[in-house]
Formats: C-alpha cells, structure tokens, sequence
C-alpha cells in the first residue's frame, strides 16, 4: 500500500471518529449491503450517533419560511435542469423537506446521515420522499448520505 493511501486510510478513520452520524427511520430487512450496526460503528470508529424522529422533520418543515422556500428552488435552478412538465408545486414541497433538512443537519451537527425509508405511505414517510434534490445538494456541501 502505497503512503498516500495509507493517508487517505488515515484521514477516513479520523473523520469517522468525529463524525456525527444521524440515523433517521427503520432498516428494511432485505437491504443487508446498507444495513448500520451501531454497535459496531461506535467500536471501531466511534464517533456519535443521534438518532432522530421524522416528527422533529415534520415540525421543522412548519416554521420554514417562504423566502427560504424561494432560495432553495434557486438553489435547485442553479444545480438542475428542471424539465417544464415539473409540477410546481411538487417543487415547492421538495423545496419546504430540504430546508426543514438542512436545519435538521445544522441542529445536530450531522457529518452523515443514512436515510432507509420502506416503500409505504405515511403522513411521515409522505416528507421524506421528496429527497433527491437535497441528497444532492448534500453531497455538494460535504454531508454525506
């Protein structure tokens, strides 16, 4: 192993034992190759991990403005190409899930974050499936999902 390599080995461990890694939702028994023992997690890298409740989403998506609502569709604009037959209103509510989520991050400080969501419908799942657009947005701004 070559030492850059062992330096950017390096580097991972000593993020993963700062990291704040968020945990939001419930594993889908099937999906192994993504499943977190957090047991695990805290062993070998440790770290802190903040689980949280899709109600503190929800009562954040209530307090989101409409100015941070207009700059996150801008933020959306610069970063996509959105397609005309996009629903402007599906936009709006993307736009509302990814504020609300990036003030989840910035309350807890979040370096990660995996989000498991099972395929069924419910007022709380109904505000996580509007994520493409900030897992994105994310992954530019150095959160990882």
């Amino acid at each position: 192993m070559a030492i850059k390599e062992w330096v950017e080995a390096a580097t991972v461990a000593h993020r993963m034992s700062y990291n704040r890694l968020g945990c939001m939702g419930h594993y889908y028994s099937g999906m192994l190759d993504i499943y977190t023992d957090l047991t695990l997690q805290y062993k070998y890298f440790g770290g802190h991990i903040e689980l949280l409740e899709v109600e503190e989403l929800a009562a954040l998506r209530k307090q989101v403005s409409e100015a941070e609502v207009n700059d996150c569709i801008a933020r959306f604009n610069d970063v996509f190409e959105m397609q005309p037959d996009c629903d402007p209103a599906e936009i709006r509510k993307a736009a509302v899930t990814a504020v609300a989520l990036d003030k989840l991050v910035a309350a807890h400080r979040l370096g990660s974050w995996p989000i498991i969501i099972k395929e069924r419908e419910t007022p709380g799942t109904k505000l996580l499936l509007p994520l493409l657009y900030w897992v994105i947005l994310c992954s530019l701004q150095g959160v990882f999902l």
